[in-house]
């Protein structure tokens, strides 16, 4: 099982126009997040997922939600305690 990191997750769920590097890094992303059968995510990868999306990315709280419901909601994603 691969761990994800707050990296890899905000260039997912973020599309950084104004990021040349973002161009390259959100391929890689999105290959990790939909071609491994069984991911893990640490809560403190979620804690600063959910401070990125808010302080650097300005998502509103609505935004940063859908982006937490998508994620747990994948079938293959695994969280720190979960329950």
């Amino acid at each position: 099982m691969i761990a994800l990191d707050t990296n890899i997750l905000a260039r997912f769920y973020v599309d950084d126009p104004n990021d040349p590097d973002a161009a390259k890094q959100r391929p890689i992303a999105r290959a990790i997040m939909t071609n491994n059968p069984s991911l893990f995510v640490p809560l403190t990868v979620v804690l600063e997922l959910g401070w990125v999306l808010r302080a650097f990315y300005r998502f509103e709280a609505p935004q940063i939600a859908s982006v937490f419901e998508h994620l747990l909601g994948l079938g293959h994603i695994n969280t720190e305690e979960s329950e």
